[in-house]
């Protein structure tokens, strides 16, 4: 039988394949055989064939590492963040290769910036002692024991902050300084009640210059009240009468230019009449200065209601 030559197109997994065969009854039922569903199997990229099992293997692995590899992407592209912008932030804080700038095209550089919140002193806080002459349910009965003591070339000044109304007629910087002017009110059978006296920083300011200022002005308050005290016991020098008489001057300046319609001001213009009246009764040689008496007591409730915001 003559063998005749014969080709075949063959499509295994998208991939044409050219077979030679011949036309006999033998080779014609081998290629059969050969190819028969049953016994074939897929061919891949004309390579060695991978069995179900291991291609099960293949799924199996590719799963597991798809996590693996994402798990491991994330980590790396949050190190390469986390550095990138803690570069950024050291150099803005340290101002070195600073990358960073202004509307203008200038470096940023760092500043230190005080809080805006408002201030307020303990060092403001004050304590002194008064002697009270006495305490009235109405303010009318309280001014008609004042008017007759001052009258009299006494000092009393009311305190209206609280009831019931009280009425301080001296004050001072220790008890035994004060206790030295109680006497003077015995002459006048003067009932006297000798305490401490305290004004307590509450109040916040929104300014540090504002709280430097009254600090300033409570230490004028200490000095004015003890160059009284020593004009009582004869004692007081006029160098020391100056001193406090420049220093005030100088405050009274910087309150003339920023402070003048201030909270202060009450404050201040008590200060400078008792100045003023020490000066007087030094000059006149007065060993009493009850006219600075009544100025001093009513700075030094100015100065309360100031620092606690009253």
């Amino acid at each position: 039988m003559e063998n005749k030559h014969r080709q075949i197109t063959i499509v295994i997994n998208g991939k044409e394949q050219i077979e030679r065969i011949e036309d006999t009854e033998h080779h014609h039922n081998r290629f059969i055989e050969e190819v028969t569903p049953e016994q074939s199997y897929p061919i891949e990229n004309s390579q060695t064939p991978v069995s179900k099992k291991k291609r099960k293997w293949l799924r199996e692995s590719k799963k597991k590492l798809a996590p693996i590899k994402k798990v491991w992407l994330s980590a790396v592209t949050a190190l390469f963040i986390g550095s990138t912008f803690g570069m950024l932030m050291l150099m803005m804080f340290t101002g070195e290769n600073s990358g960073i700038e202004n509307v203008e095209g200038q470096a940023m550089k760092p500043e230190l910036r005080t809080a805006a919140s408002p201030t307020s002193a303990s060092n403001l806080n004050l304590k002194l002692y008064v002697i009270q002459g006495g305490a009235f349910e109405t303010k009318g009965s309280a001014e008609k024991f004042s008017n007759a003591l001052i009258k009299k070339g006494y000092a009393a000044v009311i305190d209206e902050t609280e009831k019931p109304f009280r009425m301080y007629i001296a004050i001072g910087t220790s008890d035994g300084k004060i206790e030295a002017l109680a006497a003077e009110f015995e002459k006048i059978d003067q009932e006297t009640y000798t305490k401490e006296i305290e004004a307590l920083s509450s109040a916040e300011f929104d300014k540090e210059k504002t709280v430097q200022f009254i600090e300033e002005g409570k230490q004028l308050l200490i000095d004015l009240i003890k160059n009284k005290e020593a004009l009582f016991d004869g004692q007081l020098k006029g160098s020391s009468q100056k001193k406090t008489t420049e220093k005030l001057k100088k405050w009274k300046e910087k309150w003339e230019r920023a402070n003048k319609d201030d909270i202060t001001s009450g404050f201040a213009d008590e200060l400078l009449q008792a100045d003023e009246a020490i000066t007087a009764a030094l000059n006149e040689n007065k060993k009493t200065g009850w006219k600075a008496e009544q100025h001093l007591i009513t700075a030094f409730i100015e100065y309360r209601k100031i620092v606690q915001g009253e």
